[in-house]
């Protein structure tokens, strides 16, 4: 029977990752689920996901974004 796929807690940043090559998007997944589609895939940034960026194994596509809820918005103070 499949596991349940595990949503990320709120708050944690989500990439886009990009695979090295056709191996390693068919072989490796992220412990919480997430599989490559095209050699793509959204992982939070945690502990499995910066290691696979420092062992070359993946690559960063975008810019981290927040899953879940947005943060809250800060007004900016303006001095007048």
């Amino acid at each position: 029977m499949p596991r349940p796929r595990e949503v990320p807690r709120e708050g944690v940043p989500l990439v886009k990752v990009r695979a090295k090559n056709e191996t390693i998007a068919k072989y490796i997944k992220h412990p919480k689920g997430t599989r490559f589609r095209d050699g793509v895939a959204d992982w939070p940034m945690d502990g499995f996901t910066q290691r696979r960026i420092r062992d070359g194994d993946v690559t960063v596509e975008a810019t981290p974004r927040q899953s879940g809820r947005a943060a809250p918005h800060r007004e900016a103070r303006h001095e007048t």
